[in-house]
């Protein structure tokens, strides 16, 4: 961070990788040896997932079968659920199943709606 805030004070440009690993006066050599020489293999390596204990488990259960007696919450998680069925977007639906429905009109129904006199 140092070399990047002393390159924008001393340069109008945007730095280069470069430029801020050789900025003058701020880097010691042995830094910059330890920082070239570092291995990624040594890193640490990423925590395996903490599975949820039982206790919590039977809570959370206790807790959603609470939840689901209110009339609101449970309309929202059948909605929810309904969105997430795998047969839900397989065949749409029709917004209005009526307008499918419909006759097409006559040339006579036509010129009524379009040429009405009022």
């Amino acid at each position: 961070m140092r070399n990047f805030k002393l390159h924008l004070q001393n340069s109008s440009f945007f730095p280069t990788v470069a430029d801020i690993r050789n900025a003058p006066g701020l880097w010691h050599e042995s830094d910059r040896k330890t920082a070239d020489q570092w291995d990624p293999s040594q890193a640490l390596p990423e925590p395996e997932p903490k599975a949820i204990p039982e206790k919590a488990k039977a809570r959370l259960k206790e807790l959603m079968a609470q939840a689901l007696e209110d009339p609101k919450i449970k309309k929202a998680w059948d909605k929810k659920q309904q969105a997430v069925e795998p047969t839900a977007y397989e065949k749409p639906r029709a917004r209005n199943a009526k307008l499918n429905q419909r006759t097409p009109m006559s040339e006579e129904e036509i010129k009524k709606v379009f040429y009405k006199k009022f």
